[in-house]
């Protein structure tokens, strides 16, 4: 396991700490970087819904208008044209879309009786009544002819000739007597339009009556919306439904439905198809180096445009990445400042824990030595660190002191005085300690009194063993003189026979004698063993003791069984010759 120093930790606090503080920050930025592309997302929304909603409202503008020039015009040809097919002439009718030529012969259309084709009076009148372009349609096979219209072509020229295809949605409500109204393409643009279908009096759709405005007279909203900028690169552009640019700062009138961002993909493609939202994809940069881009889309279903706008996130997050190095700066800031005052503060700290370690080591180094009164010198420690030296110091006074007192009850008792006791208000283990030495002598006193006793009855033993003794002692000395006097009666034996039976009943006497010390020596040993028994229970000196005096005994006893028995052989042989 690894081991560290205090000062080490308290770095290593400090740094933790600090790499929190800076992990903190950092989930922060990132939540911030979160919500920041939530509202950034909300802002463009917000930003491409005012200009859709500006296009929307000037366009509902122009629609009403032209609704309103058809109820204009009403009175002036609403239920006065009819076909005159008598009088008929071969045109060339022109495709507005496709540029197609078809030759067909054309019966006349009459306007209060008057032909259409070509009639600019009529349609200067129209158009001055409603301050609007103004064109008279027939109808052919191929869809709705222009026979008369103020619309001009690119090239300048009047566009009489051109027609709407029957594939246009104009045309296919026209032709089942509906009104048209919303934007169209007329001969060289969009206009806002209204289209009223005209009938003979059969109720025939025989033509229309067109009203309309080109979308360019949106000029105005158009170029607003063209020099907005979104951050610092980016701004708002307009699509029609086949991807051509309506309104762009710079690329008006392209068609950009073929765009591919960074990864090959057709973002504006996805755009038409979806026509509401919010897409990211990469683009490149100024540097040409891809970075993601935030466009958000809405569609303005009158017209079918689509309104976009977005620009590159970094430029949007630049405060944010402001915000994120100027955290970096404070982070790395606050981690140099945490490592100084860490070294300064593990410094404060390990001098004073030195100089405890110090003073320990030197205390625990005399304990070892047998020095326990040895105590650390407190007045040299850091005041906040003093009162732990100064309580080591207490703590082992605590422990030496019921130690000393023990000490010296030991010793006293070496000297053999075991009057005194320990006196010292112990608590704890150190009354433990004072209990069993105290305990201690207590039972030594009660073993000595024990002892004293038993050395007493020893006495008494031995001074009872001293007198058997004694008495073995005088019997056999008897034993020995009758011995002699058997000796000196052996050698009259030849001429003193009848002596001899004397000297056998002498003889038989003595040896009662004998054989009644004997067992007056046997009993005094058996009172002997019996106080020996008590002594040897009491101390192991005493029975050594006892046990010299048992076998001193033992061989007096046998010394006087001996004799007596040596003295009966002797008898017995002369008894028996």
């Amino acid at each position: 396991m690894l081991k560290l120093t205090t000062g080490q930790k308290i770095f290593i606090s400090f740094a933790g700490i600090i790499i929190l503080v800076i992990a903190g920050f950092f989930l922060s930025y990132f939540s911030v970087r979160s919500v920041a592309l939530d509202l950034v997302r909300q802002e463009l929304s917000a930003l491409v819904a005012a200009p859709q909603q500006a296009l929307q409202y000037s366009y509902q503008q122009y629609l009403v208008e032209q609704e309103k020039n058809i109820e204009r015009l009403k009175p002036y040809i609403e239920g006065k044209v009819e076909i005159d097919p008598n009088i008929t002439k071969k045109i060339t009718a022109v495709n507005q879309i496709t540029q197609e030529k078809v030759e067909i012969d054309l019966a006349t259309l009459l306007v209060s009786g008057v032909p259409a084709m070509g009639d600019e009076g009529m349609i200067n009148q129209f158009a001055s009544r409603t301050n609007s372009t103004v064109t008279v349609f027939q109808m052919i096979p191929q869809g709705m002819l222009r026979v008369a219209t103020n619309i001009k072509k690119k090239d300048g020229t009047l566009a009489t000739g051109t027609f709407i295809p029957t594939d246009s949605p104009v045309y296919q409500k026209v032709i089942k007597d509906e009104v048209y109204t919303g934007l169209a393409f007329v001969v060289n643009g969009n206009y806002i339009t209204a289209y009223m279908p005209l009938k003979d009096k059969k109720g025939k759709v025989i033509g229309a009556i067109y009203t309309g405005v080109s979308a360019d007279s949106l000029e105005v909203i158009k170029r607003n919306i063209a020099k907005q900028k979104i951050y610092e690169t980016g701004y708002i552009y307009v699509l029609d439904n086949k991807g051509s640019l309506i309104i762009h700062p710079s690329k008006e009138g392209e068609n950009i439905s073929e765009s591919k961002d960074s990864n090959g993909h057709y973002f504006i493609k996805e755009i038409l198809e979806k026509k509401n939202g919010i897409i990211t994809y990469p683009w490149p940069d100024k540097d040409g180096k891809a970075k993601d881009k935030v466009v958000a889309y809405r569609h303005l279903p009158e017209t079918d445009w689509i309104v976009a706008g977005g620009g590159f996130l970094y430029e949007a997050f630049n405060p944010i990445y402001s915000i994120r190095d100027r955290m970096v700066v404070m982070g790395l800031g606050l981690l140099i400042i945490a490592i100084i005052l860490a070294l300064i503060l593990g410094k404060s700290v390990m001098n004073p824990i030195r100089a405890i370690n110090t003073a320990l080591n030197e205390m625990v180094k005399k304990s070892i030595d047998g020095d326990l009164k040895y105590r650390a010198d407190a007045s040299i420690i850091n005041f906040e660190f003093r009162p732990i030296v100064q309580g080591i110091n207490d703590t082992l006074d605590a422990v030496i002191n019921p130690i000393k007192e023990a000490i010296e009850i030991i010793q006293e008792m070496a000297q053999g005085d075991f009057s005194d006791s320990m006196k010292g208000d112990y608590k704890g283990d150190h009354a433990l300690l004072k209990d069993a030495v105290n305990n201690t002598l207590k039972s030594m006193n009660e073993t000595l009194d024990l002892v004293s006793t038993a050395v007493g009855e020893v006495n008494a033993g031995a001074g009872q063993v001293a007198s058997a003794s004694q008495s073995l002692s005088q019997g056999a000395t008897e034993s020995a003189s009758s011995l002699e006097e058997i000796t000196s009666s052996m050698n009259e034996i030849g001429s003193q026979t009848s002596k001899n039976a004397e000297n056998s009943g002498v003889a038989k006497t003595l040896s009662d004698q004998s054989k009644n010390s004997a067992g007056i020596g046997n009993d005094q040993m058996k009172k002997m063993i019996t106080a020996m028994d008590g002594i040897n229970q009491s101390s192991e000196k005493i029975s050594k003791i006892i046990k010299v005096i048992d076998e001193i005994a033992f061989q007096t006893n046998l010394l006087a069984l001996n004799a007596a028995v040596e003295a009966a052989r002797r008898s017995f042989r002369i008894s028996t010759p």
